[in-house]
């Protein structure tokens, strides 16, 4: 009989030196994934876990949480955990014998990794995701039950991060490559090639009183090159491999599946005037901060759009660009004024929208809202709100259908379809629905951009189109 657990959190904990090592398990596959494994500049979609259910290989028993780990010799104090046995085990003492029979089949990409040797209790985790910039990469250890009596045998377990999409040629299904390498080497990291006698320097003896595994890796990058906006797959897999006992583990680091693309944001400086009160002397304006986490290596332009009621040019104007932030080389933060433009104005409450895209339009848009309350004194009142997920467009890449789904304040909405060389080729009626689908012109190819209006906000997404 199989039993699926839903919602159940199970925690499990061992107290030592001032940290609390936990072990925690009963969330969903998308959680992990979405939740503690993506860090930056990446989206991901289409999660899923092999096997999904079964009393000892469901995902309540073979993935979870690991937290509290700073003063264990891991090298990661906190992140994802998945393994071919239970992970309830892992907070044993080393003389523990983790080894679980699970009954459940391999995986093609392990069995052609060792085309002679059996795969048993396979547990894959695979995801879509769309990269922010052209490199993607993410820190793991490998720890396994059989370092380091079973080293150069056949009896040790299988482990593989595989990679396919655009620009990728591997050995694996969907051309697929493995990016679980040995630093500066095209060797795949097993238990074969990182004992006592054979890159040693990568190995280590579990010393912890309460850490199962007798032996691990060091804290190795998986990484690659990719193409900035295209959707690429990852299948994590591990297994049991010419027998089905012993465990192994993979710890990923939170937070860590990321690209190399500056994180830009936006806000006030806390020396601007009156920004304590939000309230806009009206011949100063307002200054707004752009600030970037790594300083870019030459000068670069980020383009800005300016929607609302209000009118560019008419209510106001923009110094020193109306169109654009410009980050000088080596720079971390540049600054632009929205300076008012004081004239007789029947119209209150007037709206100006600011908002910026990466450099790469896949990726979603910040938004600083302001309200001019009365346009002939030139008073600004200012709110800043995130709205990153204020929109949500999928599938994307699209077969010629995407859905839309806003958030209700959004409602009423005018959605705009350009092809891949500014054309509009569709506006709809307004859209009051807060989820639509919509059928994309049939002529449309490459790419197209669609743009979503309404009387609080405006956002720019760029779909390709299959």
């Amino acid at each position: 009989m199989k039993k699926f657990i839903l919602t159940t959190l199970v925690a499990v904990s061992v107290w030592g030196l001032g940290f609390s090592q936990t072990i925690t398990r009963g969330q969903t596959i998308e959680h992990y994934i979405e939740n503690i494994f993506v860090g930056t500049g990446v989206s991901v979609s289409n999660v899923t876990i092999t096997p999904s259910g079964g009393v000892s290989a469901s995902q309540d028993t073979v993935i979870g949480e690991f937290s509290g780990f700073e003063n264990m010799s891991l090298g990661l104090d906190h992140g994802l955990v998945f393994a071919n046995g239970s992970i309830l085990n892992i907070l044993n003492e080393p003389d523990y014998n983790a080894s679980d029979l699970m009954g459940e089949p391999g995986d093609t990409d392990l069995v052609m990794m060792s085309p002679d040797l059996n795969v048993f209790d396979a547990v894959v985790i695979e995801f879509d995701f769309v990269p922010s910039d052209s490199s993607i990469g993410f820190n793991y250890v490998f720890a396994s039950e059989e370092f380091p009596e079973f080293a150069s045998s056949t009896f040790n377990d299988a482990f593989g991060l595989f990679i396919s999409g655009p620009g990728i040629q591997g050995n694996y299904t969907n051309n697929a490559k493995n990016i679980a390498l040995l630093p500066n080497s095209s060797e795949e990291v097993s238990v074969n090639n990182i004992y006592e006698n054979n890159n040693g320097e990568y190995y280590n003896t579990n010393t912890d009183t309460n850490f199962v595994y007798d032996g691990f890796s060091d804290v190795f990058t998986a990484e690659t090159s990719v193409i900035p906006c295209e959707t690429y797959h990852l299948k994590l897999a591990i297994a049991d491999r010419s027998d089905e006992a012993y465990n192994s583990a993979l710890f990923l680091q939170a937070y860590n599946f990321s690209t190399n693309a500056p994180i830009v944001t936006m806000d006030i400086p806390e020396n601007t005037e009156n920004s304590d009160t939000n309230m806009i002397d009206p011949y100063s304006g307002i200054n707004i901060a752009f600030h970037v986490s790594e300083p870019y290596t030459r000068e670069t332009t980020i383009p800005l759009s300016f929607s609302g009621t209000a009118v560019l040019g008419t209510d106001y104007t923009v110094l020193p660009n109306n169109n654009a932030v410009t980050f000088e080389a080596d720079s971390t933060s540049s600054v632009i004024t929205i300076l008012p433009i004081l004239h007789d104005s029947s119209e209150d409450n007037q709206t100006i929208l600011l908002s910026f895209e990466s450099l790469f339009s896949c990726m979603s848009n910040d938004t600083l809202l302001f309200s001019i309350n009365n346009a002939s004194t030139g008073t600004l009142e200012f709110a800043k709100r995130n709205e990153k997920k204020a929109v949500q467009i999928y599938p994307n890449p699209s077969n010629g259908v995407i859905s839309v789904k806003t958030a209700s304040e959004n409602l009423p909405y005018i959605l705009t379809v350009s092809n891949n060389t500014g054309q509009v080729v569709y506006q709809s009626d307004k859209i009051s629905k807060e989820l639509k689908q919509i059928e994309l012109p049939e002529d449309l190819s490459g790419y197209c951009t669609v743009k979503i209006v309404s009387d609080k906000d405006s956002s720019v997404h760029k779909i390709i189109v299959k």
